[in-house]
């Protein structure tokens, strides 16, 4: 399955995080009731393993619930974001601005 883009998913039954790998979202409305294991929406985004969130404003966002794992974050604004203590690896691109206390190194994020 390619990546795709979706605005305002429901998705129900099955495994649901494969069926998210690759999303690229925002402006996504509403709580997500119950998101796959190591999913979260924040701030209109799904974040999640794969998830490409090029470009997305996630200033301040609460992610520690989210695997970063294989993430796209080109262009994305990170400043003040709550990640997780673990070490999320394979990390495509460069945020436009990150996190004064944390780094992006040869794809792993490192606190």
């Amino acid at each position: 399955m390619g990546a795709a883009s979706c605005r305002g998913p429901r998705i129900v039954g099955g495994d649901r995080a494969s069926y998210l790998s690759g999303v690229r979202s925002g402006r996504v409305k509403g709580k997500a009731a119950a998101p796959p294991k190591g999913w979260a929406l924040v701030k209109g985004f799904l974040a999640g393993p794969h998830a490409n969130l090029t470009a997305a404003t996630l200033r301040t966002a609460d992610l520690r619930r989210a695997n970063l794992t294989g993430v796209t974050l080109t262009k994305a604004d990170l400043p003040g974001a709550r990640l997780a203590s673990r070490r999320d690896t394979h990390i495509k691109g460069r945020p436009r601005r990150f996190r004064a206390d944390g780094e992006i190194v040869g794809g792993t994020l490192k606190r």
